[in-house]
C-alpha cells in the first residue's frame, strides 16, 4: 500500500500553505470582545469577585474584567491560558473601541519598558484574583516537597471557617460561570 502524496513531500505542502500578508498580529474583532465581555458581565461573576477583592491591600493592577476577558480571548484565539499570551492579546490584537471598553493603553506601547509595566500590572491583577480564592497560599512556581504538599492539599479539605468560605465562594463562581 502506498502513502498519499501529501505524506511523501511535506516540505512542498508546507510551501503551498497560505500565509498572512503581513507579520503584524491579527486583530480581534470588536464584536468578539464585546460578546465575551457581555457574557462575563451577565454571568454575575464579576460582582462576586469584586465583593471578595474589596478592601484588600496593595496595588490594584488592571480591572479583573480586563484580565478575564483577555484570558477568554487568549483561550479562544490562541488555545493558551498563559498570561504572556493574554498580555500580547490585550496589547497587540485589540482595536481602538475594545481598548477603550477594557481600559487598555492605546496601540500597544512600542516602548519595551511600557510593555513590561503593563505585563506586571496584568500579573499582579491575576495574582490578586487567585490569592483571594486560594484556601492556603503557597509558591506554586516551584515543586513542593511532599510534606508541604500534604499541608496544602489538606487545606482544601480543612474545616476552618475562612477556608471553607473561600472554597464555597470559589465553587459559586465556577457554578455561575458554567
Amino acid at each position: 500500500m502506498t502513502s498519499p502524496r501529501a505524506w511523501r513531500h511535506p516540505e512542498r505542502i508546507r510551501q503551498c500553505r497560505p500565509r498572512p500578508v503581513t507579520d503584524a498580529p491579527a486583530r480581534i474583532p470588536d464584536s468578539k470582545v464585546g460578546q465575551l465581555d457581555a457574557l462575563l458581565q451577565e454571568s454575575g461573576v464579576l460582582e462576586l469577585i469584586d465583593t471578595e477583592l474589596e478592601g484588600r491591600p496593595g496595588p490594584k493592577g488592571l480591572p479583573v474584567r480586563t484580565v478575564l476577558v483577555g484570558l477568554l480571548l487568549a483561550l479562544h484565539y490562541h488555545r493558551s491560558a498563559s498570561l504572556a499570551d493574554v498580555c500580547r492579546v490585550l496589547l497587540d490584537e485589540f482595536r481602538a473601541p475594545a481598548r477603550s471598553w477594557l481600559g487598555v493603553p492605546d496601540e500597544g506601547p512600542a516602548d519595551d519598558h511600557a510593555r513590561i509595566a503593563f505585563s506586571r500590572r496584568l500579573y499582579r491583577s491575576f495574582d490578586r484574583l487567585t490569592t483571594a480564592f486560594d484556601p492556603l497560599r503557597c509558591d506554586r512556581r516551584r515543586r513542593l516537597p511532599a510534606e508541604e504538599a500534604h499541608v496544602v492539599a489538606a487545606a482544601w479539605e480543612d474545616g476552618d471557617t475562612e477556608r471553607t468560605r473561600r472554597r464555597e465562594l470559589l465553587q459559586e463562581v465556577v457554578i455561575v460561570w458554567c
